[in-house]
């Protein structure tokens, strides 16, 4: 111990999120997004199909409305998070 004491600080490092892209009602796979808790990152690439439909963008919701474009900037989220193509 040095004369005088000492302050020891805790020292945090973000732990990994797993980002889910869920095909809501559309056909195909796609792999989880795996990235730190704050990472800014692009988004996969829609890789979903849908018969008759264009692809429009991710929903944070199932029934909800387009919120992040394909390919979009994205900041993982304490927790993860699933995004739904639209």
């Amino acid at each position: 111990m040095p004369a005088g004491g000492a302050t020891l600080y805790a020292k945090w490092t973000a732990a990994n999120q797993h980002l889910i892209y869920d095909a809501n009602t559309g056909a195909g796979s796609m792999s989880d997004s795996v990235q730190a808790t704050g990472t800014v990152f692009n988004l996969t690439t829609n890789a979903f199909t849908k018969a008759g439909y264009t692809f429009a963008g991710w929903s944070t919701t199932a029934g909800g409305s387009v919120a992040y474009a394909d390919g979009a900037s994205y900041t993982m989220p304490a927790g993860g998070a699933t995004l739904y193509a639209k």
